[in-house]
């Protein structure tokens, strides 16, 4: 059964913020403190984050073919 449109799109805006705000964060962060840990946390988060859009939109893009009847 396919997902409606509508439940796709927060989740990926809400992992999509917070991923910017980590990575925001980290840049902030070096001005008081070189090494922490803001800055692994905030490139990682935005790497799943792409990778979640990703997986979304393949999964989105299948479901439409499959519904077109197009192999």
């Amino acid at each position: 059964m396919r997902e409606p449109r509508h439940q796709l799109r927060p989740l990926a805006r809400v992992q999509g913020y917070v991923a910017g705000i980590l990575a925001t964060l980290s840049l902030l962060s070096l001005v008081f403190y070189y090494a922490n840990a803001f800055l692994p946390i905030g490139r990682i988060t935005s790497m799943a984050w792409t990778v979640i859009v990703a997986i979304v939109l393949l999964r989105r893009l299948r479901s439409r073919r499959s519904l077109a009847g197009s192999p």
